[in-house]
Order: C-alpha cells, then structure tokens, then sequence
C-alpha cells in the first residue's frame, strides 16, 4: 500500500450522514468504480439520487431532491503525498503508480529529497542522480568513502597520506551538493 483514502459522499455529509468507505491506490478503474458504488456517489452513467435525509431513492420518486455527485476526501495514509480534500482521483491514482514502481531504496531516497523540501515531482525527477554512501553516517565517513573509491593517491608517498584532513575534506563537499541522512543512517547526496 503506498496510498489510502477515505472517500466520503459530501451530499449525505452535508445532511448529517457520514457515508465513507477505503480506497487503496493504485486501484483500477472497477476498484474505484466500486468504492463509487459504495458511498453511493453517481459516476459512468450510474445515479443516486437523494431525498434528503440521507437515503437513495429512485429516479422519478416524490422524495427525489438531487443527485449524488460529489466526493471528499476525508482522510488519507501516504508518506509521501499531503493528499488535499478535493484532489483528483485519477491524478492520486497516477501518483500513487508511480510511488508503487519505486524500488524500496528509491521510495527511501525520495523520501530523504521531500523531507529536505523537495516537491514529489521534483523529487521522482531527480532520485537516480542521488549518491549514496551505506555505512557512512557523516560526512567524515562519506570523505574516507570518496576518497577510496573515487580518487586516488597515486604517486603519493603512504607517509604523506596521513596527514590529510578527511574531516575538512567532508565539510568541504558539503557545500558542493545537498546533502541528507536515509531512514538507515546512510548518507545521500544530490550534486548541484
């Protein structure tokens, strides 16, 4: 489950009944027709019409005062969508198939981007280009890491690499891109 709302019918909300039912997405079009079906909400040439007291009656009848037609969005469980009361169901169900594509290490790191003020979008955008470093857990630890596997000390006496400042060094490439700690403890970085 990457997404969970609760749909609930705003016409019997507004009369006193709170009609609601689970959806989880990514559903298909028969999942979401039937949550639909459900809260008693008109959609694909399916009606329910109200007498407003919070009962279907049928179409023609002397009770008749409207139809159910709209939906709110009354609760939600997603740990990466705030999901707003009026949202589209078929703009969720398009973000929620993209979250659920995502690999478990990818959700974590797009997970790290929004909690650093990243929009969703933005963050799906740009997870591959992120770095990870597992087993480093600052930037000390990133720099001994960089340093082993990305540069060398080639023609450089033993000696001489003793003295180099691997805490500086890790300070120093903070700068250079936005950096971020994954719910492991490992470090991450988006080059700018």
């Amino acid at each position: 489950m990457c997404m969970n709302i609760a749909l609930t019918n705003l016409g019997q909300y507004n009369e006193g009944i709170l009609n609601f039912t689970w959806l989880e997405l990514p559903a298909t079009d028969e999942e979401i027709a039937a949550a639909f079906d459900k809260i008693q909400v008109s959609h694909d040439n399916i009606h329910y019409y109200s007498n407003g007291r919070g009962s279907v009656v049928e179409y023609g009848s002397p009770e008749m005062l409207g139809e159910y037609e709209e939906f709110f969005i009354t609760d939600y469980e997603c740990d990466f969508y705030r999901v707003g009361e009026y949202e589209n169901i078929d703009t969720l169900n398009g973000i929620a198939e993209q979250i659920d594509a995502l690999e478990e290490w990818e959700a974590d790191i797009v997970k790290g981007l929004m909690s650093e003020g990243y929009t969703l979008e933005d963050a799906l955008n740009n997870y591959d280009d992120v770095m990870t470093f597992s087993g480093c857990y600052n930037m000390t630890d990133v720099a001994y890491r960089y340093i082993d596997e990305c540069c060398s000390f080639e023609g450089v006496p033993e000696w001489a690499t003793y003295y180099f400042d691997y805490e500086a060094y890790g300070r120093d490439m903070s700068f250079d891109g936005h950096w971020f700690e994954l719910s492991d403890g490992s470090m991450a970085v988006l080059w700018r």
